[in-house]
């Protein structure tokens, strides 16, 4: 794990040259996704899995053309409840992002419950 800590700033957004934001394995991210991220085109992966994140899944994350990979996994506690997750539906919008490849979310989660059908691969 890395030893980020903190919400992840909208200004994520002005940095348009980014490709790939891995966030992944870090419990000290917490906050929101920020819809700026809208404004990195050239983002193809992005990896919000197993943080301390919240909140909702942003429509604005449609906007990235070349999106690939999308992964919002979380870790379940030992009484089988999650930690902080994501909430809400998967927007119809992401599933309509040609270059998509892949929702990676957990099984029976309500992210995983509200992805259009063909949209989303879920992880037991």
């Amino acid at each position: 794990t890395t030893s980020i800590r903190g919400t992840i700033p909208s200004e994520i957004g002005e940095c348009t040259s980014l490709e790939v934001i891995d966030f992944n394995v870090n419990d000290g991210i917490t906050g929101t996704i920020p819809p700026t991220l809208r404004n990195l085109s050239k983002l193809r992966n992005v990896g919000f899995s197993f943080t301390q994140m919240a909140g909702t899944v942003p429509e604005e994350l449609a906007d990235l053309t070349n999106l690939e990979r999308l992964e919002l996994l979380y870790e379940n506690t030992a009484d089988g409840l999650s930690r902080k997750t994501l909430t809400g539906t998967i927007p119809q919008s992401l599933c309509t992002i040609e270059s998509l490849v892949v929702i990676e979310l957990m099984c029976g989660s309500s992210l995983h419950k509200s992805c259009p059908v063909g949209c989303c691969k879920c992880w037991t």
